[in-house]
């Protein structure tokens, strides 16, 4: 995350360096910030937020991006504490919304066999 934008302007980077209208996806980052439990987060900056929610905006930052994959692991490695389980199902979630392909690194057993039983 870059320190000096907000959480929305986090989220919009891509769309910002494209060029392309903000005011268009901007609808869709604040659904994605709300399927992550960042609603109402969107003018905090990052030092303001806790590890996990800076991972759970880089999540809704690589989905903003509408790829046709989504690779993940580093994200859900530095939040690994309480935050870990909550991060996983949040990416489940935006897999079964989007239905695109994701890729999920993991070293936890339990976290690999919840995900590849509810996404598989």
């Amino acid at each position: 995350m870059l320190d000096w934008r907000n959480v929305l302007s986090n989220v919009m980077l891509q769309i910002d360096i494209r060029h392309m209208d903000r005011v268009k996806y901007e609808a869709v980052a604040m659904d994605l910030l709300k399927a992550t439990g960042l609603a109402g987060f969107e003018k905090k900056r990052p030092y303001e937020l806790s590890g996990g929610m800076r991972q759970r905006v880089s999540i809704c930052r690589a989905a903003r991006a509408r790829p046709e994959s989504v690779a993940d692991g580093r994200a859900v490695r530095r939040a690994r504490c309480a935050h870990g389980e909550q991060i996983a199902m949040d990416i489940q979630r935006l897999w079964m919304d989007s239905r695109k392909t994701a890729l999920h690194i993991t070293h936890s057993i339990p976290e690999a066999v919840l995900l590849a039983t509810a996404s598989w």
